[in-house]
């Protein structure tokens, strides 16, 4: 039989953040850059963006977004914006600055400040991401005569995760699903997360609520009661009621190294987890799939998983005296995503209820 190759879910949802230069936009006009448009004349204060390899952060680390001046002008201030479409008419300024004062704005605000590494360097430094941060920020520099930014996109990368009600399927109102990824250290998720974990491999058939309040699925192999007669790719269920259709949600968090192996040797071996196990026998949770959650999975496979395992038997083999461990094997396309968050449920485990400790996912190379 070929090795598995073993990594931990929970760690795979460790991911990175990372930000990437957009389009530089010139415009005349402050209402032309709340979408990206095609550059009609050079930027002549502010340097185009570079050409770089993406920067990696973690929710809880620092990142920096650059704005350099070409030339200074006289007089001028910047404004750091956070852009939000869904916030028509309205804008979410993060901070203003000129040569002498800094003045920060709302939650965002309190969390930045202008790098000033040199001169010319308008770049800003947000502290402590959160979840929410992610989104496109616009860098503008106003001088009174002719307005100039660049819009600069900073994406959070983690895990999108179905998540269904206690009480069954299809029960979130959109207020609702969004309160339930909260509780769950999770936010709903945006569109262009589901699309990137569809993409990774994330295949589910229930619909669920997205951030913007629409309601999709992801599918990778068709099937009758799937919309089988149509093509891979994200379902829609159009527009919705958000106070009276119900479905599941879509949620998503990201974490740091850190508070994943806290969370994996400690936090889920809850009082409850240990009641359960001591009470008659563990189960070992096992997701079977090809699919790692990130590029960057390969990194905590192999030798880090092994030593993960060992280190989880050791704990159920002390706290287990009687019983046996029990390793559940579940369908290509169930795992791997987003069962972490079963830890806190008894889930169906050969033909009964068991109560997981621990969550692997197998990567097998057939």
């Amino acid at each position: 039989m070929a090795p598995f190759m073993m990594s931990f879910a929970v760690i795979l949802s460790l991911t990175s953040s990372f930000f990437s230069w957009s389009s530089a936009l010139y415009s005349n006009s402050r209402k032309d850059t709340q979408t990206a448009v095609a550059v009609t004349k050079r930027l002549q204060f502010l340097l185009e963006p570079p050409v770089f390899a993406e920067i990696i952060g973690r929710r809880g680390e620092n990142v920096t977004l650059p704005c350099i001046l070409r030339i200074k002008p006289k007089h001028y201030k910047v404004k750091w914006t956070k852009v939000e479409p869904e916030r028509i008419g309205l804008e979410s300024i993060v901070m203003m600055s000129n040569e002498k004062a800094f003045k920060p704005y709302g939650h965002l605000g309190q969390r930045a400040s202008l790098r000033r590494a040199h001169a010319m360097d308008a770049s800003l430094l947000l502290r402590h991401l959160e979840l929410d941060d992610g989104g496109q920020y616009r860098c503008e520099l106003i001088n009174g005569i002719e307005d100039e930014n660049v819009i600069i996109t900073l994406r959070i990368e983690g895990v999108v995760f179905p998540y269904q009600s206690k009480y069954g399927r299809y029960r979130f109102t959109y207020p609702e699903a969004k309160e339930a990824c909260v509780q769950q250290d999770a936010r709903l998720a945006t569109y262009d997360q589901l699309y990137r974990a569809w993409t990774e491999g994330l295949d589910w058939c229930n619909a669920g609520w997205l951030h913007d309040g629409t309601v999709h699925y992801p599918i990778i192999h068709p099937r009758p009661v799937c919309g089988g007669e149509l093509l891979p790719g994200i379902r829609s269920y159009g527009p919705k009621d958000k106070s009276h259709d119900r479905f599941d949600a879509f949620c998503f968090t990201s974490q740091n190294n850190g508070e994943i192996i806290e969370n994996l040797m400690s936090g889920m071996f809850t009082k409850e987890l240990r009641a359960g196990a001591a009470g008659g026998g563990a189960a070992l949770l096992v997701g079977l799939g090809r699919h790692s959650l990130s590029p960057h999975a390969s990194l905590l496979s192999g030798l880090w998983g092994l030593v993960a395992v060992l280190l989880a038997l050791a704990w159920v083999v002390d706290v287990v005296t009687r019983g046996a461990v029990v390793l559940c094997l579940l369908p290509h396309g169930i795992g791997g995503f987003w069962l972490p968050w079963l830890l806190r449920r008894g889930s169906w485990c050969g033909g009964g209820w068991s109560l997981p400790l621990l969550l692997f996912t197998f990567h097998h190379p057939f």
